[in-house]
């Protein structure tokens, strides 16, 4: 952090370089999903490759498995205490 920065400054450099990055990372990927329909049109069934509710539906599935695997360690941590500390207790 520089010194003499404003707190509203330094978080708006974070967060600016945050978001450049997420929206190059999105244009890269729409512009590989876009370019890969040709290759999948053969595999695709009563669907147009560039169909929008397949692309934002497979998007959904991406942002849930990802927070999903993000909990699924959080549980299974939680879990594992409350079982060893029940174990512990039943002697």
């Amino acid at each position: 952090m520089a010194l003499g920065a404003q707190r509203g400054n330094v978080l708006l450099l974070i967060v600016r370089q945050g978001m450049r990055l997420t929206l190059f990372g999105a244009s890269v990927g729409v512009v590989a999903a876009l370019a890969l329909t040709r290759v999948m049109k053969n595999l695709l069934f009563n669907v147009t490759p560039t169909d929008p509710a397949t692309f934002l539906g497979s998007g959904a599935n991406k942002v849930s498995t990802t927070i999903y695997s993000g909990l699924d360690d959080s549980f299974s941590t939680v879990f594992g205490i409350v079982r060893e500390f029940l174990h512990q207790n039943q002697r």
